[in-house]
């Protein structure tokens, strides 16, 4: 099995959901539940919680770290990166070009 070194890219497709996912975290969604919620149950939770890990895991989503007392459950939060609202701008865009 190969690690990848921290500063190497993964090569990945982002599909409408990704999208959606990223979206819904830079609105104020910082985890995967809340994600569920706010996109009103489109696929099951564990898909989301999954894209969620994928997004973290290739660099779109930074985690947040909140202090023990506030959080009592393990709840891992996110909040969009660079590249993400790269990707954000990009779909933006690309939605204004439709609607001329």
């Amino acid at each position: 099995r190969r690690t990848r070194r921290r500063n190497e890219s993964i090569e990945m497709t982002i599909d409408r959901m990704d999208e959606e996912i990223l979206y819904a975290i830079n609105n104020g969604s910082t985890n995967a539940y809340r994600v569920w919620i706010t996109l009103g149950n489109p696929i099951a939770y564990k898909n989301v919680y999954l894209r969620v890990r994928k997004l973290a895991k290739s660099g779109m989503l930074e985690r947040i770290k909140i202090p023990p007392e506030i959080d009592m459950h393990g709840r891992k939060d996110y909040r969009v990166s660079k590249e993400g609202k790269i990707v954000i701008r990009q779909r933006i865009k690309r939605l204004q070009e439709i609607v001329k």
